[in-house]
């Protein structure tokens, strides 16, 4: 997730931590989404497209596992360190950083 747009959405959101997360999550999602459909020669761009065209959930439950590790990594990294609430923020990191190691 390197767009210089979704790097400004982060710095002006007052919860970058959980706004990385769901930015990330929706990017890479897509990503996953687009290799597993073209790998079936269809062109699906979303989880909600592929859901609604009735791909396996098997695949859509695979996309859905990178998607959503790769968009935790990336939250669990945010600097917080010019949060205007960098407690909660923090806060919020440890807990994913605790899930990623269980």
């Amino acid at each position: 997730m390197t767009n210089q747009r979704m790097a400004t959405l982060i710095d002006r959101s007052e919860a970058p931590v959980l706004t990385t997360l769901a930015a990330t999550f929706i990017s890479a999602s897509e990503n996953e989404v687009r290799k597993i459909a073209q790998a079936r020669g269809k062109k699906y761009r979303s989880l909600t497209t592929a859901i609604n065209r009735r791909l396996s959930m098997d695949a859509v439950m695979t996309a859905t596992k990178n998607a959503l590790q790769e968009a935790m990594f990336a939250a669990a990294s945010v600097d917080t360190s010019t949060s205007n609430n960098k407690l909660k923020e923090d806060a919020i990191k440890q807990s994913i950083k605790l899930y990623l190691q269980s």
